[in-house]
């Protein structure tokens, strides 16, 4: 793959710990260029704090080129789905609608970049099932997604019957037949 330019919409900070989503980027923006869109908080901070430290990213596209290929792109934050606070019943009905907000916020701010840096036909690369949403919005040409982690066995996931749904095999090729 030489040429492509890649929407990664990752999981990770990119001056965080890395794991596998840095490194591979990192080497795929060695011959593509990365827009790598870190996720809208810290996960050991405080949601209110971090969606006052974020605000700016709701009104300006702040960017860092790390390298020529590669942009790192902080993103606007997200509303929480307090799968810890609520019980299941709840959860079942509010899961949804927190990520189909927290898809628009993110698809409004990765198309404002894909503007500002003149992409077209993008390759998607997802890291997280609750991205699903994302899938078909940005006219790419090839989705990836990169499952790293079993997400429905985290304890505090077990109770979500969509991210199931979301984690299922199919899920992306019944979203990509629904779409055409």
């Amino acid at each position: 793959m030489r040429g492509e330019t890649i929407l990664c919409i990752a999981s990770r900070l990119w001056h965080s710990l890395w794991r596998d989503t840095q490194p591979i980027m990192w080497r795929v923006a060695k011959q593509n260029r990365v827009l790598y869109f870190e996720p809208s908080r810290k996960s050991n901070r405080p949601y209110l704090a971090e969606m006052w430290r974020n605000w700016p990213n709701f009104v300006t596209l702040r960017a860092q080129a790390l390298h020529e290929n590669l942009i790192v792109i902080p993103t606007p934050s997200s509303w929480p789905v307090a799968r810890r606070h609520l019980p299941r019943s709840v959860l079942q009905v509010t899961t949804p609608w927190v990520a189909k907000i927290n898809a628009r916020i993110l698809i409004r701010h990765v198309r404002w970049a894909m503007k500002a840096y003149s992409v077209e036909a993008p390759i998607l690369w997802l890291y997280s099932p609750f991205h699903v949403d994302l899938v078909g919005k940005f006219e790419e040409k090839l989705v990836c997604y990169y499952n790293y982690d079993e997400f429905p066995d985290f304890v505090h996931n077990r109770r979500i019957k969509e991210l199931l749904r979301l984690e299922s095999g199919n899920t992306l090729e019944e979203i990509r037949c629904k779409r055409s």
